[in-house]
C-alpha cells in the first residue's frame, strides 16, 4: 500500500498488522490526520498483551522493600499567612504617613474612635488569635 491514500475502514483494518510490527506508511499518515482512528489504534494496542515478562518473584521482593509504616505526617505551619499579615500593615502604615491612600484612613480612624467599634474590633482580633494559637498548639501536641 505504498504511496496510497486509506480511508477509515482500510485504515482500521491495517491496524492489527501495524501493531504486529508490519510497516504501513499510508497508515502512519492516516494516524497523524485522524484523532479517530489514532484512539481505536491506541486502544488496540492497550487491549493486546504484554511482551514482557515479569519474574514470579519480583512482587515478594518489591514489598520487602517498602517501609514497614507510613513516615510521620509534616504539619504545616501558617507562617506565610502571618509573615503576609505583617508586611500588610507595615505597607498600609507607611502609605498613611505619606499621605498616599490618607483619604481611606480617614474614615477607619474615625470609626476607630468610636468606643463600641474599637471594642468589636479587639474582641474579633482577639478571638481570632486564640483560635489560631490553639490550632498550632493541637498541631504540636
Amino acid at each position: 500500500m505504498q504511496g496510497q491514500v486509506l480511508n477509515c475502514d482500510q485504515a482500521r483494518l491495517q491496524i492489527a498488522g501495524y501493531l504486529e510490527g508490519s510497516p504501513c506508511p499510508a497508515l502512519s499518515e492516516h494516524l497523524s490526520r485522524c484523532e479517530a482512528c489514532l484512539d481505536v489504534c491506541v486502544q488496540a494496542s492497550l487491549r493486546r498483551p504484554s511482551d514482557v515478562s515479569v519474574p514470579g518473584h519480583f512482587g515478594q521482593r518489591l514489598l520487602a522493600r517498602l517501609p514497614e509504616a507510613p513516615p510521620p505526617e509534616i504539619h504545616e505551619r501558617p507562617w506565610g499567612a502571618l509573615v503576609a499579615a505583617i508586611l500588610a500593615a507595615i505597607v498600609a502604615v507607611a502609605l498613611c504617613r505619606n499621605g498616599e491612600i490618607s483619604f481611606l484612613a480617614a474614615p477607619v480612624v474615625d470609626a476607630l474612635r468610636r468606643p463600641a467599634i474599637l471594642v468589636a474590633v479587639g474582641a474579633t482580633e482577639t478571638t481570632l488569635s486564640l483560635l489560631w494559637l490553639w490550632r498550632i498548639w493541637r498541631e504540636c501536641r
